[in-house]
């Protein structure tokens, strides 16, 4: 018997080993979150920013809404309505006090997350209770209370929805001043890692590391990065802007940070002497910035809404020019794998105001077993496939500083049955092939 099962064994279609794992493509999409100002005026106030929000793709936004009144709580319940897009909540003062906050929570399924005071070493100082923060002693008393009490208003609430909603710690605008914010009560630990105009993995390990050290096993949203537009120190140009964007949300992802939100949705004006005014995807006008068509495109060709699988592996090696290209490895639940790849270097000078003119390094993909069909994508660029290619062993492909994607459909082996002939010998049944397609679509009502 057992020498019949290693025959059955050794049959099977060929398991790919020492093979790199992929990550679900709609988790990937589901990490991406942005600020938003809603109970500011224009451009937040323009209904058409609405539709803009729904056309990018993102699922998640941040926004402080209004702790003292309803205005912003409108939209974002609209928001979630129409569009299923959720809300992070995050805390300006201490004007709510934390029951009352428990109660906002419930008055607002849109609210999956509230997050403590935003950055309490920037603003303020706050008090709360007889309490105030000191700067200058790294006192930060009042924020601490304010924070402990919300976690005991959420989690010990008698209301199921008030408990399910995810309780964010306080980010402090320099992550080196984390380390005086335990012990505190929090779900999540919230960071702040701004890469100025420089590539996203500038600074990011170093902020990592600090906000990791409060943070325990719990995991990490960074729900403020991203870069501004202006000519000023820090700037960069909106090329440089939209070839870093998908860079950044795909750097934050690799290192395990569960949801970054970058800074913000459009710019709150047309002022290019204020940096605060030029943080947007969008222009004030609502036209887009190429960071916004990015990372538009790149949703649409990754997301896969309500899909629920394990990801399989794929066995592949990169040579050629490799260094400094970064991957990131995705599937969807239909077996398609999608490799995103991109040149980490700078694309923008600080001391010239330029852009880098860099050229595209030539890197080859090797499957270990010939691929149904390859397509290219620049999603900077289109959504209109580079190249298609069919049965490869191996694909060339120019990595530009920007990213590309390629997407990788598997050969599906050819089925084969064993059987037994009256006289005891083994003789195999083929069976047609299959599409993968349609052999391995999981079952599920897609929304967005």
């Amino acid at each position: 018997m057992r020498s019949i099962e290693y025959a059955l064994e050794s049959l099977e279609p060929r398991v790919l080993r020492a093979a790199e794992t992929a990550k679900s493509a709609d988790a990937f999409v589901d990490s991406f979150g942005v600020n938003t100002h809603f109970r500011n005026g224009d451009p937040y106030a323009n209904p058409a920013i609405l539709s803009d929000l729904n056309d990018l793709g993102f699922r998640h936004i941040r926004d402080n809404a209004d702790q003292t009144s309803v205005s912003g709580f409108t939209t974002i319940d609209a928001l979630n309505t129409t569009y299923g897009i959720k809300t992070d909540f995050v805390l300006g003062d201490t004007f709510s006090t934390p029951s009352q906050l428990a109660t906002i929570l419930h008055d607002h399924p849109a609210i999956e997350a509230i997050e403590g005071l935003n950055e309490p070493d920037a603003f303020g100082p706050r008090s709360y209770n007889g309490l105030t923060d000191n700067w200058s002693t790294n006192d930060y008393s009042a924020t601490k209370a304010y924070q402990n009490d919300i976690y005991s208003a959420v989690k010990n609430s008698s209301d199921p929805r008030v408990q399910n909603v995810a309780v964010l710690s306080p980010a402090m605008a320099n992550t080196a001043n984390e380390q005086y914010l335990p012990p505190i009560g929090f779900d999540v630990a919230a960071m702040h890692s701004y890469p100025s105009n420089h590539s996203p993995t500038f600074g990011l390990d170093t902020n990592l590391s600090r906000t990791s050290a409060i943070a325990g096993a719990a995991p990490i949203m960074a729900t403020e990065t991203g870069y501004f537009t202006a000519s000023l120190a820090g700037g960069l140009t909106e090329k440089a802007q939209g070839k870093l964007m998908p860079r950044l949300f795909a750097e934050y992802f690799n290192r395990g940070i569960a949801r970054t939100y970058t800074y913000e949705l459009a710019d709150e004006g047309t002022n290019s002497s204020d940096r605060e005014q030029d943080f947007g995807l969008l222009h004030y006008d609502l036209t887009p910035k190429p960071a916004y068509t990015a990372m538009k495109n790149l949703v649409t060709l990754i997301k896969e809404p309500g899909a629920n699988f394990t990801p399989g592996s794929l066995d592949y090696t990169l040579s050629g020019s490799t260094d400094k290209v970064d991957h990131l490895l995705l599937e969807k639940s239909d077996g398609t794998f999608y490799l995103l790849l991109w040149h980490e270097i700078a694309v923008y000078s600080p001391n010239s105001g330029q852009d880098i003119p860099n050229d595209d390094v030539s890197v080859t993909v090797n499957f270990a077993s010939a691929m149904d069909q390859v397509r290219l994508y620049r999603p900077n660029d289109s959504l209109n496939a580079l190249a298609t290619l069919t049965h490869q062993t191996s694909v060339n492909v120019s990595v530009p500083d920007y990213m590309e994607v390629v997407e990788i459909t598997p050969t599906v082996p050819e089925p084969v049955a064993i059987g037994l002939s009256a006289g005891g010998a083994m003789f195999l049944l083929r069976r047609p092939k299959r599409s993968r397609s349609k052999a391995f679509l999981p079952k599920f009502q897609p929304t967005r």
